[in-house]
């Protein structure tokens, strides 16, 4: 979809992401993800939405080792809700997450919590149509909050001017820390045994 959402409704629609503190700013405290979204930005041009096939993903390949490609199915999912398939994972994540899930559709590996926290992330997303900054763990992903991350979520449509159908990620592992983390993150996770990993 083009883009259906004001702002007001887009921060509202951020509010409701549990795990993740959500920027619409795009604060970015990595340079990484600011080359990302750089070129997203430059890929785009004037253009209401981003056409996927105007995108190169070697012009970011030392982005792209830490990121992952979701595709919008539609609501496809059995409880009837959205669903999405992941097209690609970079080898950073696959390493964390110790299995490469490419061509995993979300409902088949997530419990209706995490279903309802993708569903709200991409909604905001897709309505928006505009890149956002994440920032947050792999606790409720992986169980494994070491690994703090800065993101950025770029939206893309199949074709010009089209809906959004698929949302690029790009994490940075190396910027931010626990102090960091916003009180709403601390809450919703243990902090026993944790050590730093970038």
């Amino acid at each position: 979809m083009r883009k259906s959402l004001s702002r007001a409704e887009a921060e509202r629609l951020a509010e409701l992401a549990p795990y993740d503190d959500i920027d619409l700013d795009l604060h970015f405290r990595s340079p990484l993800l600011r080359e990302g979204l750089a070129y997203w930005r430059t890929c785009r041009g004037t253009g209401a939405t981003l056409d996927r096939n105007s995108f190169d993903f070697v012009c970011i390949a030392r982005q792209m080792k830490n990121a992952y490609l979701a595709e919008w199915l539609g609501p496809t999912a059995p409880d009837g809700g959205d669903d999405y398939r992941w097209r690609l994972i970079g080898t950073g994540i696959t390493e964390k997450a110790g299995q490469d899930a490419t061509g995993t559709v979300f409902s088949d590996v997530f419990d209706a919590r995490m279903m309802t926290s993708y569903r709200n992330l991409y909604a905001l997303a897709r309505g928006w149509a505009e890149p956002y900054r994440a920032v947050g763990t792999f606790k409720p992903y992986l169980d494994k909050q070491f690994f703090i991350f800065e993101a950025a979520v770029l939206p893309f449509s199949i074709e010009p001017g089209g809906e959004i159908r698929q949302i690029l990620t790009l994490f940075d592992f190396g910027i931010i820390t626990k102090a960091d983390l916003p009180p709403k993150l601390l809450k919703t996770i243990s902090w026993r045994d944790a050590a730093p990993a970038h």
